[in-house]
């Protein structure tokens, strides 16, 4: 089956863990793409595309998504087969045979003009990827096929016909007279020419209510009776119903979201001045420009705050990057980012990032330190190499791997050798990542190991900016003291 989001689906996809969403906040900005579109878009997320050859697959379907007009197309063909849907679930509660010949006129011909919407305008958007071209010739081989055309051509003709019917309702001296009326255009156009009415409330009484009142049933009776050629026609349309439904277009209509709800949601936040770029692979070519916390940005879009974005880089022979530097200078919240960029490329979407070049890592792992649990009685630490164990023991080639404060309840020398075992580990399997510590001597644990500092201005304020500079001491109580001139010395000298 045709599938705009993978080439093969017999390929095996990864189920992206709960714990990796949690910890690089993924959850809330999925919250903020997904909002409104139901749980069967939320999952599509939760998926990764099987392999290097499905995300590229992706980035260059989202690459024809974002060209002018495009999702509107989806767009309307989505509301197309919504209204399609909500047709066909009030046929199916309908006794009286006749309405529910009309309606299921009603549900073909709904089902059709999506279709058809799709042959008409999406080829006039010239796409490039191979998942929106075979989508074409999905569409040009079943419109060209005999029996929709034949299809097609009923439905279209009895459409044409019933919308075509009108009647005339006359109260006089307590009593209803029905005679057949005349005139073209919709009923709406017409309460709204003859009275000079521009109240959207006024509705055709004889279209969207299943439960039909006595005149209402009599109408349709005086229409039938004098149009006994249409009444048999359309009785025997149900009657000789066959499956009509393309399963293609309906799976289209789910995945076709994954796309087009990232791509309103990143257009939202271009328009706040966040910036987003498609990334690109260069072999083993690891490098960010402009990269920011997607999930932070969400959370500042509403009152006006700016993200700080930074720049990484591995050069040849370079793996991990360690970060240390004061608390609340921003280190986690670099490494969440990076874990973000990662994740959205993988998926093959936009990155947030104003230039990208990274390969495509076939696992992304995450390991954040965690409160103590009293439900397990075991103690943070033993907690922390509970949750670690599962990344040490699978094959760790080609994965990126984001660490956040190991062994922090350990003491100084135990947490320097058990974090330099984890590193040189995951390095030594292949792996690359970043890990954030308070412990400086990590950022030496080994050759291939890129040290980076969050930084203090001159007056000793975080700047949230991360940089490749060797691990300094960052004793943050001696930091506050000098500032504010609390210092044994700085005492001393006033008291003088």
């Amino acid at each position: 089956m045709f599938s705009l989001l993978t080439k093969d689906e017999s390929k095996v996809q990864e189920r992206v863990s709960y714990a990796l969403l949690a910890d690089l906040n993924i959850n809330r900005i999925l919250n903020l793409v997904t909002a409104g579109k139901g749980d069967e878009v939320r999952k599509l997320y939760g998926t990764f595309p099987a392999d290097e050859e499905d995300a590229a697959y992706r980035r260059a379907v989202f690459a024809d998504i974002k060209k002018a007009g495009v999702a509107d197309i989806f767009d309307e063909f989505q509301d197309t087969l919504k209204d399609w849907a909500a047709i066909k679930e009030k046929k199916e509660k309908i006794d009286l045979s006749l309405q529910q010949c009309i309606w299921y006129v009603r549900e073909v011909h709904a089902y059709i003009s999506a279709v058809e919407l799709l042959k008409e305008k999406l080829p006039a958007t010239n796409p490039e990827s191979e998942g929106m071209k075979g989508l074409l010739s999905l569409i040009d081989e079943y419109t060209g096929s005999e029996e929709y055309q034949s299809l097609k051509q009923t439905v279209y003709a009895l459409y044409d016909e019933l919308m075509e019917f009108r009647v005339k309702v006359i109260y006089t001296r307590d009593k209803f007279v029905i005679t057949e009326g005349t005139g073209k255009g919709a009923y709406q156009e017409a309460l709204t020419t003859n009275f000079d009415c521009k109240d959207t409330t006024f509705k055709n009484p004889f279209l969207n209510d299943i439960n039909t009142s006595e005149i209402e049933y009599e109408t349709a009776k005086l229409l039938m009776k004098k149009h006994k050629a249409f009444a048999e026609w359309v009785e025997a349309f149900l009657v000789n119903a066959k499956e009509y439904v393309r399963e293609e277009f309906l799976l289209l209509n789910k995945e076709v979201t994954f796309y087009t709800a990232y791509y309103r949601f990143m257009t939202e936040m271009q328009k706040n001045g966040h910036v987003f770029t498609a990334g690109v692979t260069e072999g083993d070519k690891f490098s960010v420009y402009g990269l920011y916390d997607l999930a932070l940005a969400c959370a500042y879009s509403d009152n006006g705050n700016n993200v700080i974005p930074n720049d990484a880089e591995l050069k040849e022979g370079e793996n991990f990057f360690v970060v240390t530097g004061p608390n609340q200078g921003g280190k986690t919240t670099f490494a969440r980012s990076l874990g973000q960029l990662v994740f959205f490329y993988k998926m093959g979407l936009d990155v947030p990032a104003a230039k990208a070049t990274l390969p495509y890592y076939g696992s992304l792992m995450t390991h954040f330190s965690v409160e103590e649990s009293s439900a397990t009685g075991r103690g943070k630490l033993v907690d922390e190499l509970e949750r670690l164990k599962p990344i040490m023991e699978q094959d760790n080639a080609g994965s990126f791997v984001v660490i956040n404060e190991l062994f922090t309840t350990a003491a100084h020398l135990d947490a320097c050798v058990m974090g330099e075992k984890v590193l040189k580990h995951l390095i030594g399997e292949g792996a690359r990542g970043v890990y954030v510590t308070h412990l400086n001597e990590l950022s030496k644990a080994d050759r291939s190991v890129v040290s980076l500092a969050a930084q203090l201005d001159e007056n000793l304020n975080r700047t949230f900016k991360i940089i490749r500079k060797e691990a300094e001491e960052y004793m943050g109580i001696d930091a506050l003291t000098t500032k504010y001139g609390l210092t044994y010395e700085q005492i001393k000298e006033r008291l003088a």
